[in-house]
């Protein structure tokens, strides 16, 4: 039964040596481990991804790390339609210095319904060494219990035994400040995604605003220290001279509001709602307030908003009052004024 093949007299082990270790990136992860790959939006994960697979197939190194030997990569990516990734592909190759690559294959998966076995017929078929899947979301319901993501990481528990390849998968970061949580606590969804796999990379976004924080869980070898990388000329190359500082809440308010006049955040803010749309002025002061916006900035900003003639403030009478703000379409513009 599977139960007594997975059963081990731990007395033969000491008889005899182990596997020797096949590194795929160097002191980060081997062959046959699960890896995680986490950020929000504006990292840039995908493309992250995707240099690390030309990286792969090319046998070079990766943002300062080794990569001992050349792979065969079989990238699914379930997001974008093939004609964007045809162009991110040739962009990426030309920013490498890459003019021949043999061993990646890219599933185009937009729209298709990726089960356990195609995954593993796909990477058999390519005789792919690393397996990576962006983003996983696309794979089932991301909702706050356990056994949606527990199904997928099973999934990928068995596409591994199946084939011998490392499976990387890519997922987005939880709302509001990725800097403001620990590493292990990353990770939009259930709590199983941010903790399950053997090694992982965290892209967060640097305190200047500008570049990103990659920072590492290797449970399988020492801790490694973070590395700043800069998405310049089409492709992430490491800053040694900036510090490895990530960007908090609290330093994104403070580099905001000293950097940005009033002017400038008033026309954000204009953005942050679509012509028509009503919210409580609380939950705009929210939306404010999320993007680095101070609190007593983001009470400023609200007043100076309900005063334009593009916007209109209200009020719905009860216990307790609610206080509304509408951007008004073009059509209504001009009423403005506060109704009770």
């Amino acid at each position: 039964t599977e139960t007594d093949d997975r059963l081990v007299d731990a007395m033969s082990w000491l008889a005899v040596a182990p596997e020797p270790v096949d590194p795929v990136v160097e002191s980060l992860f081997e062959k046959g481990d699960k890896i995680a790959v986490f950020g929000k939006s504006k990292t840039r994960k995908s493309f992250f991804v995707l240099q690390l697979a030309f990286s792969l197939v090319a046998g070079r190194d990766f943002i300062g790390m080794a990569i001992p030997t050349r792979r065969r990569v079989l990238l699914i990516q379930l997001e974008i339609k093939p004609s964007h990734m045809h162009r991110r592909c040739r962009a990426m190759a030309y920013a490498l210095g890459v003019e021949h690559i043999e061993g990646l294959h890219i599933f185009n998966g937009r729209g298709a319904n990726l089960t356990e076995g195609a995954i593993i017929r796909l990477a058999r078929d390519t005789q792919a060494d690393v397996v990576i899947v962006d983003p996983i979301y696309k794979l089932g319901t991301l909702d706050e219990s356990s056994e949606p993501m527990a199904a997928v990481m099973r999934m990928f528990d068995q596409v591994i035994e199946a084939t011998g390849a490392s499976l990387i998968y890519v997922h987005h970061d939880k709302k509001g400040s990725s800097g403001d949580l620990d590493l292990v606590d990353r990770g939009s969804g259930s709590g199983i995604v941010g903790r399950d796999y053997d090694s992982a990379m965290f892209l967060t976004p640097h305190v200047d605003g500008k570049a990103v924080v990659i920072e590492y869980i290797t449970r399988n070898h020492p801790p490694q220290g973070g590395t700043v990388a800069r998405f310049e000329d089409g492709c992430f190359n490491v800053d040694g001279m900036a510090p490895v500082q990530v960007e908090t809440s609290r330093s994104q308010a403070t580099r905001r509001s000293k950097g940005e006049t009033v002017q400038q955040l008033v026309e954000r803010a204009i953005e942050m709602m679509t012509p028509g749309e009503k919210i409580l002025k609380a939950e705009f002061r929210s939306r404010l307030e999320s993007s680095g916006v101070a609190i007593n900035k983001a009470k400023e900003i609200t007043t100076i908003i309900c005063e334009r003639p593009d916007f209109e403030s209200t009020i719905a009478k009860g216990f307790p009052a609610k206080y509304y703000i509408e951007r008004l379409t073009a059509s209504t513009t001009g009423t403005g004024g506060t109704n009770e």
